[in-house]
């Protein structure tokens, strides 16, 4: 229903889901009304942040319980299931028209993540099959303070789409701050041949890379820029990678 940027430039929507001609529970009440139509007694049709917002919420729900019994996570962070359902999602790049639609400024002009779809589609199948495919490396760190990195390597035996990205639950900012975020953290990737991918946000607390790779050692630094807040001087973070 809505896009971003937020007034200090944040991405949003972080992610999206289907909204529109949703079924739903009907209400029992005889004053009730029918929304956007019935579909029989106990369910009509509806749309709008209303339905995909607990689309959202249950696909959350089942990352984290597939993070717990899948994925060895007892306890997963909100950062990392956030992460994984961020990582998991389906890339709606160039939306429903294609490039002819994006030629006339009617569809995604950019990759994600934008503030058109976020992250992208909520994709629950990517979140049970992508952990089962041995090609993921999850992470809930202790943090980083600033000044300070985290190296995590990363080792893949196929060649293909590499996604690595962080989140982190920053701490509580002003309302009267000109920007929301407080701790600063980056994202650095260096692939097998070398080559190096650097993320250097400062107004997210989300980081992302993308890019083809061979097979191989990569390896993944996550960078203190600025911990003004941190929890003992640290901020902690989730990190989500994988080759596809």
């Amino acid at each position: 229903s809505s896009r971003g940027p937020t007034l200090d430039g944040r991405t949003k929507p972080d992610i999206v889901a289907p909204g529109t001609n949703i079924l739903s529970v009907k209400s029992q009440e005889k004053t009730a009304e029918l929304l956007w139509g019935a579909y029989n007694n106990d369910y009509v049709y509806s749309g709008g942040t209303s339905m995909a917002c607990p689309l959202t919420a249950a696909g959350a729900a089942i990352a984290r319980q597939f993070l717990i019994e899948k994925m060895s996570q007892a306890k997963p962070s909100a950062a990392l299931v956030k992460a994984y359902l961020l990582h998991t999602a389906t890339e709606m790049f160039p939306g429903q028209y294609g490039q002819v639609g994006a030629t006339r400024g009617q569809e995604l002009l950019t990759l994600r993540p934008n503030s058109d779809e976020g992250y992208g589609r909520v994709n629950i199948a990517e979140v049970i099959s992508l952990g089962q495919k041995g090609t993921l490396m999850i992470a809930d760190s202790k943090g980083v303070a600033t000044g300070e990195s985290e190296t995590v390597k990363f080792v893949t035996n196929r060649s293909g789409h590499l996604v690595v990205n962080i989140v982190w639950t920053d701490a509580p900012g002003s309302t009267n701050a000109s920007k929301a975020l407080v701790n600063d953290l980056d994202l650095e990737v260096t692939l097998p041949d070398g080559k190096q991918l650097a993320v250097n946000d400062q107004i997210n607390n989300h980081s992302f890379v993308q890019a083809s790779t061979t097979a191989g050692e990569i390896m993944i630094k996550v960078k203190g820029t600025n911990v003004p807040m941190g929890k003992a001087g640290k901020q902690a973070f989730a990190l989500v990678a994988s080759v596809k």
